[in-house]
């Protein structure tokens, strides 16, 4: 007795090849994503004419890349300050650049692959106080940690405004550890 043997119709067949091709050739259909995070300063804090950190938090899900930071401020002639990373597939990568904050508060942030971008932040903001401002910054294991100052009391609002000292409360996932990135603040409240 011969064995009957069934054939499945030639279209679907074909179709069916064609999809363990792309099954087998790793998901051509699917591309990864890259998550890119920009954190200005001390919590969006920072004094004018002095270093602030920026610390950027980037995610890859797809494949492997050689990236670039780039990190420019939108107006004026001001240095551009450039990061090579490698991007492994599947990590996420960490890093905190020291910028020095001029009289510009607006910034932007790329990670760039080669020349193609492939992640942007163009409107990055930052509170930038007067340079003779005093800024703290607390650092707690609690929310509601820090320090508590006393108000100024000047004759006018212009100046109660400006020299008003400022607490940025950090975290610690994001804290600078380059003492230059350090230097814009007068003094650092530790609270545990």
């Amino acid at each position: 007795m011969a064995a009957a043997q069934r054939q499945l119709p030639r279209p679907f067949a074909r179709l069916a090849k064609l999809g363990l091709v792309c099954l087998l050739a790793g998901g051509g259909l699917a591309r990864g994503v890259v998550q890119f995070d920009v954190f200005m300063g001390f919590a969006g804090k920072a004094r004018q004419g002095e270093w602030f950190p920026v610390t950027f938090e980037i995610l890859n899900d797809g494949p492997t890349f050689d990236g670039q930071v780039e990190m420019r401020p939108r107006f004026g002639d001001n240095p551009v300050y450039r990061f090579d990373v490698e991007l492994a597939t599947n990590t996420r990568k960490r890093f905190t650049l020291a910028v020095f904050a001029g009289t510009n508060s607006g910034w932007t942030a790329k990670l760039k692959n080669g020349r193609k971008t492939v992640a942007r932040h163009e409107e990055l903001k930052l509170d930038s106080s007067y340079p003779a401002t005093s800024l703290l910054g607390a650092l707690s294991a609690q929310q509601a940690g820090g320090p508590v100052l006393p108000k100024t009391r000047f004759k006018n609002k212009w100046e109660n405004d400006r020299y008003t000292p400022r607490v940025a409360h950090l975290q610690l996932d994001t804290f600078p550890d380059d003492p230059i990135a350090l230097s814009g603040l007068h003094a650092l409240y530790l609270n545990s």
